[in-house]
């Protein structure tokens, strides 16, 4: 026999006080006399009594610890478990989520909760039939209504561990959809449990819940980002310990395959800890959290280094250090303009006056350096003494989404730099962007004439100026298990997943959805791969 509510049990503590005031109950001394006739003429009663008295046993006494004792079982509410006769229909819901894969079964959950399947499926009636709902990242119904022992065992052959959350309430829905009204149905969910209040409310009612899975040791690799720069990529990972005691594991970061960067971090039971490194520019970036513990998946993580176009830039004017930075730039094409020959931007990504005035009529995003006379847009207002670079955003008229170099990092040796400012602005930024590609320059006035070349941020400089002046910044895409892939709506694409299976998507078809871990491939005409 067992308990629904166990803690109803506490109310047999009341039996405590019943005791204590049974031993506090007053007990006068037996006293014999001659007479009371004496006793009567007195105005106030004499009575003599002992505070503590020895327990003794009554029926009065008795009959309050049993009305104790049938209370606290009455509200702690008795139950005895037996063995259930499966229903004449009965739906197994198996859950495929990512933590069905910890290593704490046989070997697996899954595996145990196959188990577990396999062997219930047995208790059914002589006439019943099963179905398998299949809860993961997509429910699907594996089986309907079968009599076959041979077709649920075939079902249950297909299951695999998903790499998401599972949606339980769409897998309830699919359960209480395959209720017809013809049968008894009865409903099983093998869980290693993880459901929500909410997920818990939407069970079809009478289901019952057969856990798996016992252990909750696990580190993994929360987040990872990469940003490109320069020559190399950042990578920005973040470590969470979610189970068990200390650790200190083995941290790796692989670039297209091959290891370039591997150090020892040590996990603190529930906390996070951020790791950062730079890593050769690479396509394919992958994290592992190596060491081992019940959920193996999430010990490895991967993201996609978006890279740049390449870029065409004209040069005019002097290119001494320019001409250098540029060259420097991966994915840079430096094409040097005559001195006096007519501007061709034609196939020109960005035009870059070092010294040199700025053509009016300029058609490109353009990077002015020092420029004599201003450039189109920017006015010299004057000079100012020890400028610091700072970061000025602005959304007007006059300058929408301007950006200027920001914090005061730098000190340029140059005593009297010329002030420039958009259209007349004072104290407005050097860099602006609007809604048009020639609408965007970058003037610099003590570029030219500072220490800045031979600083180690001067190439990652000019890399984000370039950058923001083409508009080419590549942010890295985070995509989770079940989540919409980047197709083009309105042309045909074709998607290859991480293991491999190729599919067509035509205009109008569903977006597919991200079902596994790993890198996959979106090839279409509309964009690049």
């Amino acid at each position: 026999m067992r308990f629904a509510n166990p803690a109803g049990l506490a109310l047999a503590a009341l039996a405590i006080p019943v005791i204590v005031l049974h031993i506090l109950r007053p007990r006068r001394t037996a006293q014999s006399v001659s007479s009371l006739f004496l006793w009567r003429s007195l105005e106030r009663p004499v009575s003599s009594a002992r505070p503590w008295q020895k327990l003794r046993w009554s029926a009065l006494l008795l009959a309050q610890l049993l009305a104790v004792a049938v209370l606290a079982v009455a509200v702690a509410r008795p139950v005895r478990l037996g063995p259930a006769k499966l229903a004449a229909h009965t739906v197994f819901i198996i859950d495929a989520s990512a933590s069905m894969g910890a290593i704490d079964g046989s070997p697996d959950r899954m595996s145990d909760a196959i188990a577990q399947a396999e062997s219930l499926r047995g208790d059914l009636p002589e006439d019943g039939v099963a179905s398998v709902v299949l809860a993961g990242p997509r429910p699907r119904v594996l089986l309907t209504a079968s009599p076959d022992p041979d077709a649920f065992d075939a079902a249950l052959r297909t299951i695999d561990v998903g790499e998401g959350r599972a949606d339980f309430a769409g897998a309830f829905a699919l359960a209480e959809s395959l209720e017809t009204g013809a049968q008894e149905v009865g409903f099983i969910l093998l869980s290693d449990g993880g459901l929500t209040d909410a997920e818990q409310r939407q069970q079809p009612p009478g289901t019952v819940y057969r856990r798996v899975g016992t252990g909750e040791t696990n580190r993994g690799v929360v987040r990872l980002t990469v940003e490109p720069r320069g020559s190399s990529l950042h990578v920005r990972a973040t470590l969470g310990h979610f189970g068990g005691g200390p650790s200190t594991q083995r941290f790796r970061v692989d670039v297209d395959g091959v290891t370039a960067h591997a150090e020892q971090v040590e996990l603190k039971p529930g906390t996070t800890l951020d790791v950062e490194t730079d890593v050769p520019l690479g396509d394919r970036v992958e994290a592992f959290l190596e060491g081992g513990d019940q959920y193996p998946l999430d010990d490895r993580a991967v993201a996609v280094a978006g890279r740049r176009p390449p870029i065409d830039v004209l040069l005019a004017g002097r290119t001494t250090f320019i001409g250098e930075l540029l060259a420097a730039i991966p994915g840079v094409t430096v094409h040097v303009a005559e001195p006096g020959a007519p501007l061709d931007t034609t196939d020109i990504d960005v035009a870059v006056f070092a010294e040199t005035p700025v053509p009016a009529d300029i058609d490109v995003p353009y990077l002015a350096i020092a420029p004599p006379a201003g450039a189109p847009g920017v006015a010299v207002t004057g000079t100012v003494d020890q400028p610091a670079i700072a970061l000025v955003r602005t959304t007007d008229s006059s300058s929408p989404g301007s950006i200027s170099p920001t914090s005061e990092w730098h000190r340029p040796k140059r005593r009297r730099p010329r002030r420039s400012s958009p259209r007349g602005r004072r104290g407005a930024p050097c860099c602006f962007a609007g809604p048009d590609p020639r609408s965007r320059g970058c003037t610099s006035p003590f570029l030219a004439s500072s220490n800045l070349p031979v600083d180690v941020a001067f190439p990652l400089l000019g890399d984000r100026i370039l950058t923001e002046l083409t508009g080419t910044a590549q942010p890295t895409t985070s995509l989770e298990v079940g989540d919409s892939l980047p197709v083009p709506p309105s042309n045909a694409a074709v998607v290859i997943d991480p293991v491999g299976t190729e599919r067509t998507i035509e205009a109008g078809d569903s977006v597919p959805v991200a079902t596994r871990a790993g890198f996959g491939r979106s090839e279409s005409t509309a964009r690049p791969v």
